[in-house]
């Protein structure tokens, strides 16, 4: 009974150590809070980005337009 019982006490200590401990766990909310906010900002960018990419697109077929008006003259 008294081997196991010591048994016991090794494994929760070897379990113990291995533990994250409260500073770990804050530390691993903070990061986790500054990836969302990363996320969040990339997601702006990227709709940001589209957005000016259709722009793109349309100014491109706008000036293939006005060349051709422009040399059908």
């Amino acid at each position: 009974m008294e081997n196991l019982l010591k048994q016991i006490l090794s494994e929760l200590h070897e379990i113990k150590s291995t533990m994250a401990s409260k500073q770990d766990v804050e530390e691993i909310k903070q990061k986790l809070d500054t990836i969302y906010a990363q996320v969040a900002h990339n997601t702006e960018q990227e709709s940001k980005l589209n957005d000016v990419a259709d722009k793109v697109k349309d100014h491109d077929t706008d000036i293939k337009l006005i060349k051709r008006m422009l040399t059908s003259q």
